[in-house]
């Protein structure tokens, strides 16, 4: 997941993700990232099939300031939801 954040979606459907989490941070900083208001970012989270063998879940969100906590939140696009392993089976 190179180009991808881990972000565990947290806040449910509509919800603000505040960008709290050491992994999301991390990432952040490893691939040089500025937010910025409106900025489309690609996340991932850890997931499974249903036999338990990895099968990230990964998706879109859109970077935004919240002006009274001074802290950056991520509202995640519910559409984009998808598993790792649907993108494999695609680019086959």
């Amino acid at each position: 997941m190179n180009d991808r954040i881990f972000l565990y979606p947290y806040a449910g459907p509509g919800g603000r993700n505040y960008i709290k989490q050491q992994g999301t941070l991390q990432d952040i900083e490893k691939l040089h990232i500025l937010l910025e208001e409106n900025l489309v970012l690609h996340f991932y989270c850890d997931d499974a099939d249903d036999s338990g063998k990895p099968d990230d879940l990964i998706f879109e969100g859109t970077a935004h300031f919240d002006p009274d906590t001074k802290s950056w939140y991520i509202l995640i696009d519910e559409s984009s939801y998808r598993q790792a392993s649907d993108e494999i089976r695609k680019a086959v």
